[in-house]
């Protein structure tokens, strides 16, 4: 018997197709950034082109030396936090905030998820953090944390305008899990035995939909380097075939507070709506008598709603006013679809293989040079002259009549071409804000050190200014 669809079931999976259609576009885009930094430049026609012409496929990787130095640049301190007092007596309360936003960073090992979200935000253009309550922590008392995630796990709408998305109308976040580990965190969902008569009834995992996608887009170009990303690992295992997505939602909504003042002594309080029914109980005609007065006011707060295929999981309100998915667009275009540093230096990375390709070319014809033989001039024919042109003590008797056998050697390259790629490799470094002194060459580096110190200040502006 199937499941009955929740309407907030149906309601993210319809939401989850539309935001994910929308951004197809940039999936693609960000999928062949990510290609370019694994360092899988050229197409299936390029390479195998290549290989027809017996060159190896491979690229002259600038970008991903560029990353690195950039997420070096980035993350080399851990973050300072800070929390100002309004006035002196909030002095002590600053000081255990402080302490609070570092205890968070260490327990969610911050340095770690931070250079994730980085390295998200150099290849791909967007990166995230995520903020969220671990329950079983401290022995189930529950611990704030907040880890990186994956961009293409997240799905925003594209009518949002804010650099944030806290304008969006939803946010879904997309969890693709086996049996097992829906099981591991949903155990309600799995076979459940009677206490009394010990019998067991299947779960409802078992009647679920289940999803045959993945988050993480298909690879865009082919090379002879294997790089195993989840759109390729998702199929390894083939006695797995059960996998299913949690998709939650979060959405502005409107919660009513109540803003109780005392008409006596003009102390004020905010309660919600628990704590405001709780006060009716405990103060019955408190109102009626005159002695407080009180105000219904709606704030916004952030619903999340967590569904399975057809199945909700829970549902909450939770105590904040912004979403705890943070986005951290690189080069933001007003919508959220960002693009990258790699976006921009792909077309020179590809000019920069072009130019190596040539250079391999003519290396290649230098070194294997062609024999041009006159017609008819070969005695004993052209197959035994390639025999005999191997041995360096063959003896060849050839008819000089027709002419003789020479090479035609190629032409050297000029010094330009050269210099064309050192200007490729210059403007990639250049984009990226990362000169080569930056990577540790001493021979782009000044003569004295205090100018070396000084174009190290320099370069490092730009990566700070990303920070």
């Amino acid at each position: 018997m199937a499941l009955e669809q929740h309407p907030s079931a149906k309601e993210n999976q319809e939401l989850h197709r539309r935001y994910k259609d929308a951004r197809s576009d940039w999936e693609i885009e960000a999928r062949n950034d990510i290609d370019f930094y694994h360092g899988n430049h050229f197409t299936t026609e390029e390479s195998n082109e290549l290989q027809s012409r017996n060159q190896a496929d491979v690229a002259m990787d600038r970008i991903s030396p560029a990353i690195e130095k950039l997420k070096s640049v980035i993350t080399a301190k851990p973050p300072v936090f800070t929390a100002i007092p309004r006035e002196d007596s909030d002095a002590h309360i600053a000081s255990a905030w402080r302490t609070i936003l570092g205890y968070v960073w260490e327990i969610s090992n911050g340095d770690v998820h931070m250079k994730n979200a980085i390295h998200d935000y150099a290849v791909t253009g967007l990166g995230y953090l995520y903020v969220y309550i671990d329950n079983e922590s401290d022995f189930g008392k529950g611990e704030v944390k907040f880890t990186s995630v994956n961009p293409f796990r997240v799905y925003v709408p594209p009518s949002s305008r804010d650099r944030f998305f806290q304008d969006a109308d939803s946010i879904i976040l997309s969890t693709i899990l086996t049996g097992a580990q829906i099981i591991n965190l949903y155990p309600s969902l799995g076979p459940q035995v009677d206490e009394e008569t010990g019998e067991v009834t299947p779960g409802i995992v078992e009647e679920l939909s289940t999803y045959r996608e993945e988050d993480y887009p298909y690879a865009q170009n082919k090379n002879s380097m294997q790089v195993f990303t989840p759109d390729v690992t998702k199929d390894l295992d083939f006695y797995q075939n059960e996998r299913y997505q949690i998709l939650e939602r979060f959405f502005k909504t409107k919660v009513p507070f109540y803003r109780v003042v005392d008409s006596r002594s003009g102390e004020e309080m905010v309660l919600n709506e628990q704590e405001f029914s709780a006060f009716l109980e405990e103060n019955p005609g408190v109102f009626e008598r005159g002695l407080m007065s009180f105000e219904e006011v709606l704030q916004t707060r952030v619903g999340v709603v967590a569904t399975v295929g057809e199945v909700v999981l829970y549902e909450s309100v939770l105590n904040t006013d912004v979403y705890p998915i943070v986005p951290l667009p690189n080069l933001w275009s007003g919508t959220p679809y960002p693009k990258s540093d790699v976006s921009r230096t792909r077309p020179m990375q590809r000019l920069l293989n072009k130019l190596w390709s040539l250079a391999l070319s003519h290396a290649q014809a230098s070194a294997g040079l062609k024999l041009l033989v006159p017609l008819g001039s070969a005695v004993n024919g052209l197959d035994q002259l390639e025999k005999d042109w191997a041995n360096p003590n063959a003896v060849i008797e050839i008819d000089t009549s027709q002419g003789e056998p020479h090479y035609p050697a190629p032409t050297p390259l000029a010094s330009e071409f050269y210099r064309l790629i050192e200007q490729a490799e210059f403007y990639i470094d250049f984009i990226f804000g990362l000169p080569e002194m930056m990577h540790g060459f001493s021979e782009k580096a000044p003569q004295t050190v205090r100018g070396t110190e000084r174009m190290m200040m320099l370069g490092s502006e730009r990566p700070k200014s990303k920070l």
